[in-house]
């Protein structure tokens, strides 16, 4: 390119030699390029079910706290109620779920939550007709649920413990596979449950009582809800044949990313809450502050959608882990030998670098059995 020189300051582009395509309006022209390898195949290896992990996830954390809107629950958080419910949050929250599922197939019910913005109040209503009060009677949630249905309610109901059996009758380890099945309950979830005939009828009925409704009525989860519900009817691996409750690993990853999820929202201080997550005209609270004297902080519908959101946010990570975490490899400490009283790691060691090579095409799962 040719250009006039005016003065020390100023100059001015005449014309250029070649294609003028090439040059900017002031005359420059690119003399060297670089180019970045997007497609991180190093990631993506081997993650195809990631996308089923995060759908199963986000969906359970848009749910996993609509038993909190129970009447018991609702007077706790102002400190008007005793600390503990017949039923647990996490159990109504299933049956709430279930009440929604309503037996319906994966893509049905997806179907019904995708458009969940048109009819939020009247799909409530249905829901609390249908919805199963256990002092009623016993009724398996998980029997009327189709393959991804059934692993959203598993991860409702366990986000923040395992399933234990509480109950007096033991159950048969060889019968293990049909546990969830044939005779999970309220008790394997809520301890204060196998006492129900001596807790009053109306502190059992305020259990299953919503005053501020649920979140199905807020405009804020309706439209997070719609959003997932849309990307997970798009999902080509989670409509196919897979049955995807029956995938450990994808029930194990989306349930560890639901529970960090959540306690990392709940973690956060007040100032810190998503204002835009909630319907001002939704009053039910989710948790309270601590540092203020237990004043209410987050609203029910923001900490399901926050919930939801960082539990995709860290699934969306997962596959870069390994590559951005750094690492200590070579370091030269690690080849000293422990003190006689820790020679055990010295073994572990040993063990670890013996099958290093195997686990890069076999993979590793290991378990630390040291208190420290």
């Amino acid at each position: 390119s040719c250009h006039w020189v005016r003065s020390r300051s100023r100059s001015q582009f005449l014309w250029v030699v070649g294609n003028r395509r090439k040059f900017d309006i002031h005359g420059n022209v690119p003399v060297n390029t670089t180019e970045l390898d997007l497609s991180h195949k190093e990631w993506e290896q081997g993650w195809y079910k990631n996308e089923v992990i995060l759908l199963a996830a986000g969906i359970a954390g848009l749910f996993h706290d609509f038993g909190k809107a129970n009447a018991l629950f609702q007077d706790k958080l102002k400190g008007a109620a005793e600390k503990s419910e017949p039923y647990r949050h996490e159990w109504v929250s299933l049956r709430l779920f279930e009440a929604f599922v309503n037996g319906q197939s994966d893509s049905g019910w997806l179907q019904a939550l995708a458009t969940i913005s048109d009819n939020g109040v009247n799909t409530e209503a249905k829901v609390i007709e249908r919805l199963h009060k256990d002092h009623h009677g016993f009724q398996n949630p998980f029997v009327s649920m189709q393959p991804f249905a059934r692993l959203v309610g598993w991860l409702i109901v366990s986000h923040h413990r395992l399933p234990l059996n509480n109950n007096k009758l033991p159950v048969d380890l060889p019968q293990m596979e049909q546990w969830l099945c044939r005779c999970f309950d309220a008790g394997w979830n809520s301890k204060n449950a196998q006492d129900i005939d001596n807790i009053s009828a109306e502190r059992v009925e305020g259990n299953w009582h919503f005053p501020q409704g649920t979140p199905f009525i807020s405009t804020t989860w309706q439209a997070a809800a719609g959003d997932t519900a849309k990307r997970a009817l798009n999902s080509l691996a989670l409509l196919g044949e897979q049955n995807w409750f029956k995938q450990r690993f994808v029930s194990h990853m989306a349930r560890l990313s639901l529970m960090l999820a959540d306690h990392y929202y709940s973690s956060l201080e007040a100032s810190e809450s998503k204002v835009k997550w909630r319907d001002v005209n939704y009053k039910a609270f989710a948790n309270t502050d601590r540092t203020n004297n237990n004043a209410l902080k987050q609203q029910l519908d923001e900490h399901n959608i926050g919930v939801a959101k960082n539990a995709q946010r860290f699934i969306s990570n997962l596959p870069a882990l390994k590559e951005t975490l750094p690492s200590l490899s070579g370091h030269r400490i690690f080849h000293k030998r422990a003190p006689e009283q820790y020679r055990w790691q010295d073994k572990a060691f040993n063990k670890a670098l013996s099958i290093a090579k195997q686990t890069e095409t076999q993979g590793f799962f290991g378990i630390n059995m040291a208190s420290t």
